[in-house]
Parts: C-alpha cells; structure tokens; sequence
C-alpha cells in the first residue's frame, strides 16, 4: 500500500510511505512486548534498504482465526478491532532464509495520530 501526503510543511512538499501489510492468527506470534510475522526474502531486502527514495514500514496485526471476531462489514463501513503495529526495516542485516520473521514492537502503535507523526516526519527529511 502506498500512502502519499501533501502539506506546504513538508521540504518537498510531499511525503510518501510504502506499507506491508501483515497479519497472524498464530499464538504463539504474539507476545507481551511484540508480534512476529513472515516475509519473502525479496521483499524484506526491499524493505531493509536504507537507501531509499520511498520509506516502507512493516505494519502487523495479530487477529483471532475467526473473522466475526475481529472484523464487521457494515454500510456506513468496516470495523476492524484489534491494534496495528509498526517497524521499519531499514538499515536491517541480509538473511539467507527464504522466509524472513520480523518482530514488530507492540509499543509501536499505528493508528491516525501515528500515521501522521510518521508522515511528518518523513516529510521533514527523516526517517519513519
């Protein structure tokens, strides 16, 4: 998921994000300080680069195996319970593995508050 913002605060004008979006059922992912998930190999050296024109976070959630209880379509839209989490990759040492785990700090939330203290962050020059 690409997210893009536009503010006349930032340097360039623009900030831009690249999300992974993850998620587990598995127990044993989740932990009292931190939930682990999977990449590809491929795409945890993407997200590990430091040198980027593009930052990219890993933004993970850990769900109970049925939806009905983490999630509820309705019309004036969908509700989606349970806290994300983020991390960024960057800077990150290579794997030989195929699969990659990855934990991501529970204390990093992503909600709307986080999304834009990341955002203008990114848009001031620095990283997520």
């Amino acid at each position: 998921m690409m997210l893009t913002h536009r503010s006349s605060s930032h340097q360039y004008g623009e900030a831009r994000l690249e999300l992974q979006l993850k998620a587990t059922h598995q127990l044993a992912n989740l932990h009292d300080d931190h939930v682990t998930v999977r990449m590809s190999r491929d795409r945890y050296d993407l997200f590990r680069s430091a040198d980027v024109t593009i930052h990219r976070i890993v933004v993970a959630q850990w769900q109970p195996e049925n939806p009905a209880d983490w999630l509820q379509a309705r019309p004036a839209g969908n509700l989606l319970r349970g806290p994300l989490h983020w991390v960024s990759l960057a800077g990150r040492p290579a794997s030989d593995s195929e699969q990659v785990t990855i934990s991501v700090p529970r204390a990093n939330v992503f909600d709307d508050l986080a999304l834009c203290e990341i955002m203008e962050r990114i848009g001031q020059g620095g990283a997520p």
